[in-house]
């Protein structure tokens, strides 16, 4: 599923995650950005820098994954692309 593919849910996590990269490492969207904010969202600190994330923004990144079902990583073929929860947790654990 390429980027023109998403849905306005993952679109809108998309855009937000792309934000993070460009405002942390001035890169659109920085390879391994979606593994460096999911890893943020989920330990005591939100991360350290260059990425930091508000409280604000890990809750904003919560609920838009749970209102798309999943999250997004970066496809050398087909750019950002959406990939389901399950699929998601279990290439972190792996």
């Amino acid at each position: 599923m390429a980027l023109k593919d998403l849905t306005q849910e993952q679109r809108n996590l998309a855009d937000f995650i792309s934000g993070i990269s460009e405002r942390s490492y001035r890169a659109g969207w920085m390879q391994g950005i979606e593994r460096e904010v999911w890893s943020a969202m989920h330990r005591p600190g939100f991360g350290g820098a260059p990425l930091s994330l508000t409280a604000e923004e890990v809750q904003q990144l919560n609920a838009m994954s749970a209102e798309c079902g999943g999250w997004i990583v970066f496809d050398d073929v087909h750019e950002e692309s959406f990939v389901p929860i399950k699929e998601w947790k279990d290439s972190q654990t792996s």
